[in-house]
């Protein structure tokens, strides 16, 4: 009988375009009350094994998830349970539950789940390339959001407010960065320019592309900033030397070199202006 059953959902014309078995199968087939017996227990299997299959087996969990976050926010999720909310944007059906946990395991915290290179998630069971591009971008999402949020037109007399401005240009960065901004005569910010990605512990800043931002957006006062990767923000030989450098060139263009600052992950900063260096 299953050999029979076999043979009918691979012989011609067994499935229709709903999925079901053509009842014309059985004008071709000897012995029809037996054939629709056969006819039946395919679409049976058809419906229970195949159609169902591509029915969200999890779209109500997803719900609950969805309504949950609606009332109480994300805070109201374990690190496990906000992977795996993120995953939905990428995993229409897919179960992602598993998936959260696994990430976890293999990073321990949701730092270094963000922080991961797209090889490194994809090593992870369940987690495809776009997934992984998708949660390496977090960081990214993040500081542009952080960024933006600041806003241009606001006045950088204080040291204090200055490293507020600087600290989201660095978040989650995985290499040295170095940032000119350039003020206006009252200290309002002009404009802001990543011009210097470095290795990851070392970043070069050339004179000249300072000068260039200067010139191109009048400046009067040029604050430049670079991030140390670890909690030590005490500056290098390399680090004083760029910054004279820097200070005597604005000078012959009558810009003044308001501060370099070093800012670390921990909040702390360095900054030359206070040191009188």
């Amino acid at each position: 009988y299953s050999l029979h059953c076999k043979e009918l959902m691979l012989s011609s014309g067994i499935y229709s375009k709903e999925k079901t078995v053509s009842v014309d199968l059985c004008h071709r087939q000897p012995g029809r009350f037996f054939c629709w017996y056969s006819v039946l227990f395919v679409n049976f299997m058809i419906e229970y094994f195949i159609i169902r299959k591509e029915i969200p087996m999890h779209e109500g969990h997803r719900e609950r998830m969805r309504q949950r976050i609606e009332k109480y926010g994300l805070d109201n999720l374990s690190d496990h349970e906000f992977l795996e909310y993120l995953l939905y944007f990428t995993n229409k059906r897919k179960n992602t539950n598993g998936t959260g946990h696994l990430l976890m395991d293999a990073f321990g915290s949701l730092d270094k789940v963000f922080d991961a290179s797209s090889e490194a998630l994809c090593s992870v069971e369940g987690v495809g390339p776009i997934s992984a591009q998708f949660l390496s971008l977090i960081p990214q999402i993040a500081r542009r959001y952080l960024i933006a949020r600041q806003g241009r037109g606001r006045r950088y007399i204080s040291r204090e407010r200055m490293v507020e401005y600087l600290e989201p240009q660095f978040f989650g960065a995985s290499v040295e960065l170095c940032v000119v901004m350039c003020l206006d005569a009252n200290y309002s910010l002009i404009h802001d320019e990543i011009v210097s990605t470095g290795e990851s512990r070392k970043v070069g800043v050339e004179t000249k592309d300072v000068i260039a931002l200067a010139v191109k957006y009048k400046a009067a006062y040029v604050i430049v900033a670079h991030n140390h990767l670890n909690n030590e923000c005490r500056p290098s030989e390399e680090d004083f030397t760029m910054t004279r450098h820097i200070r005597v060139a604005l000078s012959h263009i009558d810009v003044k070199l308001l501060d370099h600052l070093i800012i670390c992950p921990s909040r702390e900063y360095y900054s030359f202006a206070e040191h009188g260096s």
